[in-house]
């Protein structure tokens, strides 16, 4: 007997905006609402006022195929949300804005790299893995 191959389901492309002007709508909405009540934007506050059950669902509106002409629109709104942590971390510098900047794609890190004789590199951010000589600790 020969084994049974499973139909796949076909994949569905279930927007929940009909057009471009639609999601924008609701965008500007969830900006003016948070501007009104005080509160601060994030990225899940967005996808929440848009009815999204994730912040996966936000971002196909941004780079999933099939869904292109919502592209600039997200991007731009995700980018908004950026500015408003952007400017609470200049006027607070609260540890919070900084690890959700981190979250955004954002680094504090600095790459230093030492080249000796033209020959040998030393990466300072890589931790060395046998510790200190043992006279120097």
């Amino acid at each position: 007997m020969g084994e049974e191959k499973k139909a796949e389901k076909p994949k569905i492309n279930r927007k929940k905006f009909k057009s471009p002007e639609e999601l924008q709508r609701k965008i500007d909405k969830y900006f003016e609402d948070c501007k009104k009540n005080k509160e601060p934007v994030t990225i899940t506050g967005l996808a929440l006022a848009l009815d999204m059950s994730s912040r996966q669902d936000l971002l196909n509106y941004s780079s999933k195929p099939g869904y292109e002409d919502f592209f600039d629109i997200v991007k731009k709104a995700k980018l908004r949300v950026e500015n408003e942590i952007e400017k609470a971390v200049r006027k607070s510098s609260r540890a919070g804005d900084i690890f959700i900047l981190k979250n955004l794609g954002w680094s504090d890190r600095q790459d230093v790299a030492l080249v000796l004789d033209e020959k040998v590199f030393l990466n300072v951010n890589k931790p060395f893995k046998h510790g200190l000589p043992k006279s120097k600790r």
